[in-house]
């Protein structure tokens, strides 16, 4: 699990200036209607400024190699990971997850995954981790 970033916020490129790329989060709502939501918590290590309320708006990002450290919400519960993106200028990213929150006998696991926005491809791995209490 990575550790909670600390340091200073992450500053999206202007996208009048420069040619970017640009990452979403997703949620789905789970049987009883709460929302459960994975979105991009930092870029390459710097916290992006109120992240989980910003879940579906688009984060600009410079093209290149990035990391993305993607976060997982739901009540008491949360997960965090580290997925490495190729991003591309002009195309759109979204951090895609799945988890047992919520479920009879789970509360345990999120898997976090990037894809292609356009197409649905699967751009990464997989990453499994653990859920963990606020």
């Amino acid at each position: 699990m990575p550790a909670p970033v600390p340091g200073p916020f992450y500053i999206s490129p202007k996208v009048t200036e420069e040619p970017t790329a640009f990452l979403t989060g997703s949620a789905r709502n789970n049987t009883i209607g709460s929302l459960f939501s994975a979105f991009p918590f930092a870029i390459d290590n710097l916290r992006v400024e109120n992240a989980s309320d910003r879940w579906s708006i688009p984060l600009p990002l410079r093209p290149g190699r990035r990391i993305i450290n993607a976060e997982f919400n739901y009540l008491n519960r949360y997960a965090r990971a580290d997925l490495e993106l190729a991003a591309k200028e002009y195309e759109d990213y979204v951090v895609k997850f799945t988890t047992d929150a919520g479920l009879p006998r789970g509360d345990s696991f999120c898997e976090f995954w990037l894809e292609d926005a356009k197409s649905g491809k699967a751009l990464t791995s997989v990453v499994r981790v653990n859920l963990l209490k606020k």
